[in-house]
């Protein structure tokens, strides 16, 4: 799964395909991948004094609108620099690491004189501007790694959810058949403890709401239970139950989970069991598919029918 990936500042070298950079990040800005910036280290000045600047024209305008784009929606991960200088490629290379190994990001795209001293170390991990073009080479491996499948396990989950929620400050869970029944109280659990706990920085708390049409004798606890998940994690829930859409093409069937940066359909229910065999299928959403659903429960103008409104 590639959701977060940093672009070392030495891509955006004269010698380096343009094309190639501009193919990378049109693509960090339909979906949500992120670069990394560091304290001490402006990684968007780096590239535009040292690097953008020297473009020839058409290039240059071009490459300003997207890092615009990466600025206002917030697609710049700040974090401090562990005292590293950041003087060269190289430099950049070493931060990058930490980064990785702090799971910040998942992935690293530099260039072709820094690839083959650090693949072995991050091995799929890292890979050349140059050797990633649009048709059906090695970026299209990366991006096609969108859907993953998972037991319905805490020991398979964690890990996965650990890569996207403690970067996270609200949490959408939309499942039409949403329990109060152990197998939910596990998956709410699970998800209350990763939000917003990201390692060596405070707690941050977060909203969690969950969008359900699923209402009958199960449901009479949630709201006990959701109280005592806030008093240990200190996150905001809201529970929305909608009344299914009168237009048949409208049926509230399908799962998905989203923040504010990355969302996913899930294949089967958001249920987590002690020991299981049961898989689910995570699959990425763009940012496009994510605001379609998103509208659907929008309280001013939804597409169901509100029944209720759970607050804790």
């Amino acid at each position: 799964m590639i959701s977060n990936f940093v672009l070392t500042p030495n891509v955006f070298e004269d010698r380096n395909s343009k094309q190639n950079i501009i193919s990378v990040m049109k693509d960090s800005i339909a979906n949500p991948i992120f670069v990394v910036e560091y304290q001490g280290a402006n990684w968007s000045k780096t590239i535009l004094v040292e690097y953008i600047s020297k473009f020839e024209q058409k290039y240059r305008d071009r490459f300003q609108v997207l890092l615009k784009n990466i600025k206002d929606q917030k697609k710049l991960i700040k974090q401090t620099n562990h005292n590293l200088p950041l003087n060269t490629s190289d430099d950049w290379m070493k931060v990058s690491e930490k980064a990785l190994n702090s799971n910040l990001i998942d992935f690293v795209i530099t260039d072709d004189e820094l690839k083959d001293s650090y693949k072995s170390t991050l091995n799929e991990n890292c890979e050349s501007i140059n050797d990633i073009i649009e048709e059906d080479t090695k970026w299209d491996v990366i991006k096609n790694k969108r859907s993953l499948t998972l037991t319905k396990t805490k020991s398979n989950l964690s890990p996965f959810f650990n890569s996207f929620m403690p970067y996270s400050s609200k949490l959408v869970i939309i499942d039409p058949y949403f329990e109060y029944i152990t197998k939910y109280q596990n998956f709410l659990r699970l998800c209350s403890e990763i939000m917003g706990n990201r390692v060596n920085f405070p707690r941050n708390s977060c909203k969690i709401e969950i969008h359900t049409r699923y209402v009958n004798g199960n449901n009479y606890n949630l709201q006990t239970f959701l109280t005592s998940l806030k008093s240990q994690f200190d996150h905001s829930y809201t529970v929305y139950i909608w009344d299914d859409s009168k237009v048949d093409a409208h049926k509230f069937h399908d799962r998905f989970i989203m923040t504010e940066s990355i969302g996913f359909s899930v294949s089967h229910s958001f249920d987590i069991l002690d020991s299981s065999n049961q898989e689910t299928t995570w699959s990425f959403l763009d940012r496009q598919t994510q605001s379609k659903h998103m509208n659907n429960y929008r309280e001013e103008d939804p597409l169901f029918k509100l029944n209720n409104k759970i607050e804790v």
